[in-house]
Parts: C-alpha cells; structure tokens; sequence
C-alpha cells in the first residue's frame, strides 16, 4: 500500500512543491449562507431552497463552506429534491397497489423498475458522491485531508516507528493489539 507523505515529511526531504499546495487562508471562509440566486442556472422549488438553506447553515457551523462550495451545495439540494420527490411519487403508487412504484408491466407482459424508482436511485448515488465533497459520515470526514493534524500526538509517524525512533509505549493512549 503506498502511504501518502504529509507535506511536513516532504519539505524534509527537500521534495516539497509550493506550486502544489494551495495555502489555507486563500479561501475565504463565510459566515452566512448566500442565496442560492442563479447558481448554476438552476431554478430551486421551494423544497430546494429550503433543503439548500438547511444544509448551508449546517456546513457554515462548520467553519468550512467557501464559496468554491455553493454549486455544489445547490447540486446538493436538487439530488435531494429530486429523492424526496421520487419517494412521495412512489409512495402514491404503492398506497393504490404495493409494489407499483417500484416494478411497471407492460402490455406485453415485460416487466421493468419505474421511472419513479430509477430518479430515487440516481438522486441516492448524487447525494452520496456530492455529500462526501462536504464530509457528511464519519468515514469522509476521516479521509479528507487535514482531519488530522500532524502535530496531533494521538497520531503515531508510520516511518518513525519502522525506524525505530517511536514507539507506541511512547503514547499511552495506544496499545499494541496482543499485549
């Protein structure tokens, strides 16, 4: 598995590219959400606006949204519009007939997932791709850049410790797994 070098252990070793790191005061943070406007020249619903406003004010607590974020804040808001809508739709047809928001028939006989069912699956895939461009579950939080900071002490150096300069009895946080 190939570990990726913080850009602490490449400035060491002389291998460091100022071309390639972006300093972290170029962004300007906001401290409100703006509104959504003509984002990329998408009309929100009213369920948008407000999925887009509930969503913005979560991600301006953190301290994080740019305004690189707000498109893909809006495209955020219409996957999720999108799946609230297919869902009720689905609803609907199953409260007439279970299972006819899920599976169609047709005249022939053939049988197929409705359209209903397609945009709720699709809308499900572009929530999930966009939500980890924000961190929303713990596993993308945990894999962006910078989550943990290199001066954190919980965090052992995996190069120190095959060289033998670190030692997890060094931390007493951690054990070893067998002691």
């Amino acid at each position: 598995m190939i570990m990726k070098k913080t850009e602490q252990q490449k400035q060491l070793e002389g291998t460091a590219r100022p071309d390639r790191v972006a300093p972290a005061d170029d962004l300007k943070i906001l401290d409100k959400l703006p509104s959504p406007g003509k984002l990329l020249n998408v009309s929100l619903t009213e369920r948008g606006t407000k999925l887009y406003r509930h969503f913005g004010k979560l991600l301006v607590d953190t301290n994080k949204l740019t305004a690189l974020d707000l498109p893909n804040l809006v495209q955020l808001a219409v996957a999720w519009d999108k799946f609230l809508w297919a869902e009720e739709a689905m609803a609907e047809k199953n409260n007439e007939e279970m299972g006819a928001g899920y599976m169609q028939t047709f005249k022939s006989g053939a049988t197929n997932i409705t359209t209903e069912f397609s945009i709720s699956e699709k809308a499900q895939d572009q929530i999930l791709k966009i939500g980890k461009l924000f961190g929303f579950s713990f596993k993308d939080r945990h894999g962006m850049l910078g989550f943990f900071s290199e001066s954190d002490a919980a965090q052992l150096d995996i190069f120190s410790m095959i060289n033998g300069q670190q030692t997890v009895a060094t931390n007493p946080n951690l054990k070893v797994v067998g002691e």
